[in-house]
């Protein structure tokens, strides 16, 4: 494995969401992303949208989530990545008690450095246990992004 040094372009992928996608009451759901910010190595496909897929030729990466919730005084959030499907990876999800007066809720979730191979990728999931669905934001707050940190 070769950790990309001063002055070698690292790769990196950036998507974020163009419609409110509703998450259901009590429940953990994959977030779909349909605006591509950067992706220079076609890690978001369309035919996988809830994905970002790491190039065979990377070795170790970093990402990044940030989740935007919409305005509701109740219940917890969490926001986690998973790589290929399995629990969270890197540090654990990040979840949110909330009391009355609360506004909108921004949580952000990254794992400093993750080793990869092969045709790894990464999704976002989100729970929340409100007494009904509600909104993750496309305010530019909810996102999710890889950031390649080494080679072979």
């Amino acid at each position: 494995m070769t950790i990309l040094r001063s002055g070698a372009k690292a790769g990196h992928a950036l998507v974020e969401k163009s419609g409110n996608q509703s998450i259901a009451r009590i429940s953990t759901q994959t977030l779909t992303w349909e605006t591509v910010v950067d992706d220079e190595y076609s890690m978001w496909s369309s035919g996988a949208n809830t994905r970002l897929s790491v190039p065979s030729w990377v070795t170790l990466v970093q990402v990044g989530v940030s989740a935007e919730w919409a305005y509701n005084a109740t219940a917890y959030r969490s926001t986690y990545s998973t790589k290929n499907g399995a629990a969270p990876h890197g540090r654990g999800s990040d979840q949110i008690n909330h009391a009355g007066g609360c506004e909108t809720t921004r949580s952000f979730w990254s794992a400093p450095l993750v080793v990869v191979g092969g045709t790894d990728y990464f999704e976002v999931r989100v729970y929340q246990n409100t007494a009904a669905a509600l909104n993750m934001q496309i305010s530019g707050g909810t996102w999710h992004s890889i950031i390649i940190l080494g080679t072979t």
